[in-house]
């Protein structure tokens, strides 16, 4: 395989099923402008198409608090709802490729490996397809099932947890260990060691440690301020 000659198409493909190889060719050519736009407009779409149901889930929370609210009131948080989830599902993917490139340009000092900011970015890009595809995943089912249905099926190790347990420190650490974000994790790893041509064990072990560390912190926090900070 010629590393510089990979369509598009063969990159998402590679991607999940050879992605050493594919991390390489995108590492001799980072450019990701038209399919980022792509995949953020995807995203746009879905957050557009789970609207109703996520007012729904919105509105039912509201009531269940038992607060009394105005009419005024419940029409600005129903307004709030739809700009956030509209402005997240845009904003939030390139984010979170930023944040990611970041951690491998910190890796990359502590293993003194080669490679440019670019390259870091087109493999967050890359590496971030499965989480996408996880959250194409629970879009179907909140279309279909409603917001509630699609809580309910786990794909993190929570699942193990009793039915009981919805919050907590052991709760949200777990709920963070989702299949589709450690299959991810596993990506950055691969591409990031792919384009610094170092070794992928090591480079995974700094990325996982810092993302334990992440994930340690938010469930401390959860626990301690019975909130969860989103990402």
């Amino acid at each position: 395989m010629e590393e510089n000659k990979l369509t598009m198409g063969e990159r998402f493909w590679g991607i999940f099923v050879n992605p050493v190889p594919t991390f390489k060719a995108i590492g001799e050519d980072p450019r990701i402008l038209v399919p980022a736009l792509v995949v953020i407009a995807i995203n746009v779409l879905l957050g557009w198409l789970v609207i109703p149901e996520t007012i729904a889930y919105t509105e039912s929370i509201l009531e269940s608090s038992g607060q009394a609210m105005t009419r005024e009131a419940l029409d600005m948080a129903i307004t709030g709802t739809k700009i956030s989830l509209i402005v997240g599902s845009a904003l939030l993917p390139p984010l979170i490729w930023l944040v990611q490139a970041v951690l491998l340009a910190v890796v990359k000092q502590f293993t003194v490996g080669e490679a440019t900011f670019k390259q870091f970015y087109a493999v967050a890009f890359f590496a971030w397809l499965p989480p996408f595809l996880g959250g194409l995943i629970k879009s179907i089912l909140i279309k279909f099932i409603g917001f509630d249905g699609a809580m309910a099926v786990q794909t993190s190790l929570a699942l193990f947890l009793p039915s009981s347990i919805d919050s907590g420190f052991w709760f949200v650490f777990l709920s963070r260990m989702d299949l589709f974000g450690l299959w991810g994790l596993v990506l950055l790893s691969l591409g990031g060691a792919a384009v610094m041509k170092r070794d992928p064990w090591k480079t995974g072990i700094y990325v996982f440690s810092a993302w334990l560390i992440y994930v340690i912190v938010v469930a401390y926090l959860s626990a301690r301020f019975a909130t969860v900070p989103e990402m």
